[in-house]
């Protein structure tokens, strides 16, 4: 699509909101219903300068909690709806918002599968690209997970991997993104240095 516009593909978890600490697990989780649902600090402001600058602003997030059990494909919608009122509410709209609820390993048979869907494939930034009018060799996809690069890359974007809690474990980088950030904001800011160093 030579003539598709201009994005940048957002992981939700971690990138635009704060992860739920799971002292049960030692590990940090998504939210699972609305109450859990919070905003990162810089996330308003972040998306407001992409788009202030032309880019569509598209959301791509793997949500297996409820293929796993641990709570409902209803929590999931709701929370879902949550996060884009949570936006709603200082005037940001985003452009476009895509979930892959399976998960390969899952209990629940309807959600059980293997999918394309489900990154690192990167099914959903293809069907985005289709359906929003996006040049993926213009965008970028920006997440704090090795398999955000390597679903934007096999899409055709440039990369940024933000650095969170994911970063202290081995192997964390092996994805050999474009660039690495610090929190969402920095990101952005990357972004819009590198488009206007080419112009």
């Amino acid at each position: 699509m030579p003539d598709g516009k201009q994005a940048v593909f957002l992981d939700r978890d971690g990138v635009l909101t704060c992860p739920i600490w799971n002292a049960a697990t030692g590990e940090s989780e998504a939210p699972k219903r609305p109450l859990e649902m919070a905003l990162t600090s810089h996330a308003v402001e972040a998306v407001k300068l992409l788009q202030e600058q032309g880019y569509r602003v598209v959301v791509i997030s793997n949500q297996p909690d409820a293929a796993k059990g641990k709570t409902g494909y209803q929590d999931l919608l709701e929370t879902g709806r949550e996060f884009e009122s949570l936006l709603a509410r200082q005037g940001v709209r985003l452009d476009g918002v895509y979930y892959c609820y399976h998960h390969p390993a899952g209990v629940v048979p309807e959600l059980t599968r293997p999918c394309d869907c489900r990154k690192p494939a990167p099914g959903l930034v293809v069907r985005a690209c289709t359906e929003l009018g996006i040049d993926p060799r213009r965008s970028w996809f920006v997440g704090d997970r090795d398999t955000d690069v390597e679903c934007g890359r096999s899409a055709g974007c440039r990369t940024i991997l933000i650095r969170s809690m994911e970063s202290s474990r081995p192997g964390w980088g092996r994805s050999h993104p474009d660039m690495t950030a610090d929190d969402v904001l920095g990101a952005v800011r990357m972004i819009l240095e590198t488009a206007l160093w080419k112009s």
